[in-house]
C-alpha cells in the first residue's frame, strides 16, 4: 500500500520514494505527494525522476486497491529509488478552485436551500450540481460564471477576500 502524504501535508511538493511496481497501468511507489483523481477532482501530475532518467507523470488514480501513478514513456524499474515530484502550479491552483466551489456550495445551500450533489474542476474552472430548484432570474445570474468572473462577487453578495483557510481531516479535533 502506498503511504499517502498529501493529506497531511498539501504544500509538500516532492518526496523520495521507492517503486513498487511498475508496468502498462501506471508506476507504484512505497509513498506519494501526487494526489490520485477522486470525487470529481483531477489526479496530480508531474514528474517521476532518478539516477540516469525521469518520465512525466500525466495522471494519478486508485485502480484495484492501488494508488497509479499513469506516465509518458518508459517507467523507473521496481526498486529504484526516485523524486515524485508534483506540477504544483497545477496543484495550487486546483486547490483554490476546490476551495472556492466550497465557498460557492455554502452560497448556494445559504440563498437558495439547495444542496451539492457532485461537480468537477479544472485548475480555475468547475462545474457543481445541485439538488433544488432555481427561479429563472437565479438560474441566469449564475449561468457562466468562473471562479474569479467579475459578476461572482456581485451576483452572490460575496466579496472576494484574502483570508485564511484552515485544513483539518474530517473528525480531527479543532
Amino acid at each position: 500500500m502506498t503511504e499517502e502524504l498529501f493529506p497531511t501535508d498539501a504544500y509538500l511538493r516532492s518526496c523520495e520514494a521507492t517503486v513498487r511496481d511498475a508496468g502498462d497501468e501506471g508506476v507504484v511507489l512505497d509513498r506519494t505527494v501526487f494526489y490520485a483523481r477522486s470525487g470529481g477532482q483531477p489526479g496530480d501530475s508531474g514528474e517521476l525522476r532518478w539516477e540516469g532518467g525521469d518520465v512525466r507523470v500525466l495522471d494519478t488514480l486508485k485502480r484495484g486497491g492501488r494508488l497509479l501513478h499513469e506516465v509518458d514513456g518508459d517507467p523507473p524499474a521496481p526498486g529504484i529509488d526516485v523524486t515524485a515530484e508534483i506540477d504544483w502550479d497545477r496543484r495550487h491552483a486546483l486547490m483554490r478552485t476546490h476551495t472556492a466551489l466550497h465557498a460557492l456550495s455554502a452560497v448556494v445551500f445559504r440563498d437558495y436551500d439547495a444542496k451539492v450533489t457532485g461537480g468537477n474542476m479544472e485548475p480555475g474552472v468547475a462545474r457543481m450540481d445541485s439538488l433544488g430548484t432555481l427561479d429563472r432570474e437565479a438560474q441566469v445570474r449564475g449561468s457562466g460564471l468562473r471562479a474569479g468572473h467579475p459578476g461572482l462577487a456581485h451576483r452572490s453578495g460575496v466579496q472576494p477576500q484574502d483570508r485564511a483557510v484552515e485544513h483539518r481531516l474530517a473528525g480531527q479535533e479543532r
